[in-house]
């Protein structure tokens, strides 16, 4: 439990260093999705239940998905309840300071592949709509 807690939290507030200042409304759906997804499939069954619990707390609110400041200071919220509830300190939620510890530790988390043309380019777009790749719309 504490290694998966550890990574998951890095995970969780490095997404949320990452996420768009001013997102679109895929990149909102998507993070709703993915919290309510961490909800639903989290690998510890002790640590979903009580995430599900601090998920749909009032005292939380709903996931802020309308700027990466929003959200990286609601991911640290919901991680100050999770470190309450097990005796460890808290976490000064500073925008900047998330900033500094979890970008710094990410780099430029680009992809690199092998174009039809042979050649490497780096994939960066700034959204990836799940719905449509899933669907079969999509254009690739």
């Amino acid at each position: 439990r504490e290694v998966l807690g550890r990574r998951t939290w890095f995970l969780l507030h490095t997404l949320a260093a990452k996420y768009p200042d001013v997102p679109t409304q895929a990149d909102q759906v998507a993070m709703k999705s993915f919290v309510a997804a961490l909800g639903q499939h989290y690998a510890c069954p002790l640590c979903r239940k009580h995430l599900r619990m601090k998920l749909m707390s009032p005292e939380l609110g709903p996931v802020q998905t309308r700027s990466r400041t929003g959200l990286a200071l609601w991911f640290c919220r919901l991680h100050n309840m999770v470190n309450k509830d097990l005796g460890k300190p808290e976490h000064e939620c500073n925008a900047f300071l998330l900033d500094l510890q979890y970008l710094k530790s990410c780099g430029d988390c680009s992809a690199t592949k092998v174009a039809d043309d042979d050649s490497s380019e780096v994939l960066n777009t700034p959204t990836w709509d799940f719905w449509k790749y899933a669907e079969g719309t999509h254009a690739g």
